[in-house]
């Protein structure tokens, strides 16, 4: 088995779930409410910086930062609102594709443990996955092909 990445493990603790203790929420108005009127959305603040780690890693444009996060294209705005720490409402979808992209990039570190060879990887194209390249399928956006390319990662580093 592979080396598991010390940098990583410990920033992805904060995606478990802890046992009867309650996550921080985002900071609010009287009343625990946001600005908008809005109830606070789950802590994804050490997820999110994470995610905006591996988007820097990735070489990612800000329209295919929007696109792995499930949203338009145009809505890049958002993403930098949300990347930035602002409190935005964010569901289970984006939740799931935050926690998704962690786990790809944890694999890929384990398995490479070099930020080059892992971007070259990601780009090129692979039999199993019908000769297409892992970051293509991401970039179609869809659930599906982010946990294709998940399942991918997994048995490549023998997870």
């Amino acid at each position: 088995m592979l080396p598991q990445a010390n940098f990583m493990k410990k920033d992805f603790k904060s995606l478990e779930p802890s046992h009867g203790a309650k996550r921080a929420a985002p900071e609010s108005d009287s009343g625990g409410r946001m600005p908008d009127g809005s109830r606070p959305a789950h802590d994804l603040r050490a997820p999110v910086l994470l995610v905006t780690r591996i988007f820097e890693t990735w070489n990612l444009e800000a329209r295919e930062q929007s696109i792995l996060l499930g949203l338009d294209a145009s809505d890049q705005s958002l993403v930098q609102d949300i990347l930035s720490g602002k409190p935005t409402i964010c569901g289970r979808d984006f939740r799931d594709r935050v926690a998704y992209l962690i786990l790809i990039r944890r694999t890929l570190f384990a398995l490479f443990q070099d930020d080059y060879v892992e971007n070259e990887w990601l780009r090129e194209s692979h039999q199993l996955l019908g000769n297409r390249a892992p970051m293509d399928l991401l970039l179609e956006g869809s659930m599906a092909n982010l946990l294709l390319v998940k399942e991918y990662c997994d048995e490549v580093g023998g997870m």
